[in-house]
């Protein structure tokens, strides 16, 4: 999971970055998550662990063309209901159309980090970065 999501997105990221610097313009999207935003337990420790580094990355890309013709976006899903998270999902998981809406819709925003959507994950990421580690190892 780490090789996947650590150093499969940071090769594609260089490839496209090389590209949108070619024709100098572009627009970088990093599909993080908000299992980045404090550790995780157990098998979901690895998963947030790789989310965590895709948001230094993109930063580092964002400081590399900061002002420039490229933007960058970290985007930070939370629950949407997909095949691949069937049997993990929390309680504010949305139904697919209305994630891949908020996520166009943020996408096309292009704003520097986006959560998706945008309620309930932005409060409750603020949450997660607050709440005392036992507690938040009750939740998680």
């Amino acid at each position: 999971m780490l090789a996947t999501n650590v150093l499969g997105t940071h090769a594609t990221c260089e490839a496209a970055m090389q590209l949108f610097r070619a024709q100098h313009a572009g627009h970088l999207v990093v599909i993080s998550s908000v299992a980045s935003v404090r550790g995780m337990t157990g098998s979901r420790s690895a998963y947030g662990a790789s989310k965590a580094a895709l948001n230094s990355l993109a930063e580092s890309i964002r400081a590399d063309v900061l002002g420039g013709p490229i933007a960058v976006t970290t985007v930070l899903p939370g629950f949407i209901a997909t095949d691949l998270n069937t049997g993990r999902r929390g309680p504010f998981t949305v139904d697919l159309p209305t994630g891949v809406a908020a996520l166009t819709a943020a996408i096309e925003r292009e704003p520097v980090r986006a959560y998706v959507p945008e309620w309930p994950w932005r409060p409750v990421s603020a949450l997660l970065r607050v709440l005392p580690l036992p507690v938040l190892r009750l939740l998680t």
